[in-house]
C-alpha cells in the first residue's frame, strides 16, 4: 500500500493554538482556537476519498514546507497533521497500533508554495521487534 497527496495550505502546529477559557464548572479547560479550527476545516477539500479508513500499521511521511523560518516544533505539526487525517477518515486512528511511526519526516520552508506532501506506507507487522 502506497498513499501520496499533499495538502496545499501552509502546516500549522495544534498544540500552538490553543486557548485557556473557563469551562461549565468554572474550571480551566483548552481549547483550539479559530486558527486551528479554520486550518482543520480547509484541509477537507485536499484528503483523499477512500472506501474506509487506513487500520493497518503504516508509516506516515510528512513533507511541511512553511512560509517562514518561525521556530516550529516538528512534532507539535506532527500531532496536528494526524488529527486530520483521523478527523477525515484517511485513517482509522493514530494510535501506536497503526500509526508505527513518522520515518523521514522534515520541515523545510517554501515560502512561495506552504504545504504538507504525505506519503502513508505500510509497515510489516515485526518490523524493528528486535530491538
Amino acid at each position: 500500500m502506497r498513499l501520496t497527496f499533499t495538502i496545499g495550505l501552509c502546516p500549522v502546529p495544534k498544540k500552538n493554538s490553543q486557548n485557556i477559557v473557563k469551562g461549565r464548572n468554572g474550571k480551566p479547560i483548552i481549547v483550539q482556537n479559530d486558527r486551528w479550527k479554520k486550518y482543520e476545516r480547509a484541509c477537507k477539500e485536499f484528503m483523499p476519498k477512500l472506501d474506509e479508513p487506513i487500520s493497518e500499521p503504516i508509516n506516515i511521511r510528512y513533507l511541511f514546507y512553511r512560509d517562514s523560518y518561525r521556530r516550529v516544533d516538528a512534532s507539535n505539526l506532527i500531532e496536528g497533521a494526524d488529527d486530520v487525517l483521523v478527523k477525515y477518515g484517511v485513517v482509522l486512528d493514530d494510535n501506536f497500533t497503526i500509526v508505527k511511526g513518522h520515518d523521514g519526516t522534515r520541515v523545510y520552508v517554501d515560502k512561495t508554495s506552504p504545504r504538507t506532501e504525505i506519503l502513508i506506507t505500510e509497515m510489516p507487522e515485526g518490523e524493528f521487534e528486535e530491538w
